[in-house]
């Protein structure tokens, strides 16, 4: 029922960086509400020295049949590995209301 798409704005981050993840959730129902949806963002292979993801809980609130709502949630690197690969998994919560 709810398509998730992610796009990070600066693919290339340095070991002390700052970049911002655009998180898109778009609800396919034609007649059914998605209700009270949350996002939790978490680091693929778990805790990372010097990487962080803020906020890691966003609301995205109800979205009604064929909407989609847009976030940006921040990922922050401080002294992280250069030239690692850093997967974000992206978790959603949500009730269906139709």
């Amino acid at each position: 029922m709810l398509n998730v798409k992610s796009v990070i704005t600066d693919c290339e981050l340095e070991p002390d960086d700052q970049t911002v993840l655009k998180v898109t959730v778009h609800n396919t129902h034609r007649t059914a509400t998605a209700c009270k949806v949350g996002a939790k963002l978490k680091l693929k292979c778990g805790p990372q020295r010097g990487v962080s993801l803020g906020p890691s809980q966003m609301s995205f609130g109800d979205i009604g049949p064929c909407k989609s709502v847009c976030k940006d949630f921040v990922i922050k690197t401080r002294g992280a590995q250069p030239s690692r690969k850093h997967d974000v998994t992206v978790l959603l919560e949500y009730l269906i209301k139709s």
